[in-house]
């Protein structure tokens, strides 16, 4: 086959992301007496995707991420609580959050018969393994890579070589990566010379600048994309 080593996105790629942090958030403001409206979960999405995004450049570590995220956010809306403790707060929360992509586990466990299958993700180690193993995942997977436990986030190319690194057996000419965001993950593989799979259920803008190997809308139209010979 043409791949042989699979690396997965774990966030809005396998697990449903956007609805663990709904939830989180929302427990998280109803414990502390604020609004649990659509529109505050909007804003804070925005503002904290921003924080991701300067990590990901490198304008952020991620200890300032955690260290200020809701302290800013409070800030911005003009509410006065702890940050850090609402963080904490927050962590046990999302940690909670393991809905799954549809197909996510039925398509994965039907690859894990031909494929080494990896998690590559952005987080907190902790949060991260604890969500994939509750999700029933973590069984289907050779290793899981964790920026946090790697040193560096995706995209940056230092990810990946450590990635590789740890799979000696894995030819990046035989890899591929499968990622929903432009930016993290096929930015990455691009950088690192891997072929990617852009996930993109909601047809988000393209980037001319990041041009995917593939591109998918449902996780079942990874099998022909991953057995091809």
């Amino acid at each position: 086959m043409r791949y042989d080593t699979l690396l997965f996105d774990a966030d809005d790629t396998l697990l449903d992301f956007r609805a663990a942090e709904r939830s989180a958030l929302f427990r998280l403001f109803a414990a502390h007496g604020l609004p649990v409206t659509d529109a505050l979960h909007a804003e804070y999405s925005a503002y904290n995707r921003s924080l991701w995004r300067q990590l990901e450049r490198g304008e952020l570590s991620r200890e300032q991420l955690l260290r200020t995220r809701f302290a800013g956010f409070f800030e911005r809306i003009g509410v006065r609580l702890d940050g850090p403790a609402a963080e904490e707060e927050y962590r046990g929360y999302l940690a909670e959050g393991t809905t799954l992509i549809p197909g996510a586990k039925e398509v994965c466990t039907e690859l894990a018969k031909r494929h080494c299958l990896c998690i590559i993700t952005n987080g907190i180690a902790n949060t991260q393994r604890a969500r994939l193993k509750a999700a029933g995942l973590e069984p289907l997977f050779r290793r899981i890579f964790i920026s946090q436990e790697v040193g560096c986030e995706k995209p940056d190319p230092r990810f990946f070589e450590a990635v590789f690194r740890v799979l000696p057996g894995a030819d990046p000419r035989r890899t591929l990566i499968i990622g929903d965001s432009l930016s993290s993950d096929i930015l990455g593989g691009v950088r690192a010379g891997v072929d990617t799979c852009w996930f993109c259920p909601d047809a988000p803008p393209e980037d001319p600048e990041i041009v995917p190997t593939w591109r998918i809308t449902e996780l079942k139209q990874l099998l022909p994309v991953a057995d091809q010979e």
